[in-house]
């Protein structure tokens, strides 16, 4: 997880030293970073809200960056790995969700979605539409799960 922080340089150091600190989007930048992407740089999620440019229609794509926000107003970001085995459901993969709070598959609806984005330069390709069934480690995705 510190390396997962060392993504996001505008973090204080404090914070990016104690396990209280949400670390999802620290993994996401890590993770874009390590793809040769630019990320937000930023440990906050809702830094991907504009980030990049958005995915056809908003739809869910492999690999997209998935901004999700609950009911009680926070947010989680985490990428589009496929679709659950019931078709309702996004499977994701992410850091900081899950019952253990690790980097995990995990279960998300749709409506929960504010954002499907693609790094700017990302060629995106029709087969990035089509959603293959992933397992995912059954934990539901809420807040407390990812904060």
């Amino acid at each position: 997880i510190l390396e997962y922080f060392k993504a996001t340089p505008a973090l204080d150091k404090h914070a990016a030293a104690v396990d209280e600190t949400a670390y999802c989007a620290a993994f996401a930048n890590w993770c874009l970073g390590r793809a040769g992407y630019k990320g937000t740089a930023s440990a906050l999620a809702l830094s991907f809200k504009k980030w990049g440019r958005p995915t056809r229609d908003n739809r869910p794509a492999l690999g997209a960056v998935a901004l999700i926000m609950f009911k009680n107003g926070q947010h989680h970001v985490t990428f589009v790995a496929g679709i659950a085995a019931n078709g309702r459901l996004i499977a994701t993969l992410g850091g900081n969700q899950g019952n253990a709070h690790e980097v995990s598959h995990s279960y998300c609806p749709t409506d929960r979605v504010v954002a499907f984005r693609y790094p700017a330069d990302y060629p995106d390709y029709d087969d990035d539409y089509v959603l293959h069934n992933v397992a995912g480690d059954h934990a539901p995705m809420t807040a407390s799960s990812t904060h």
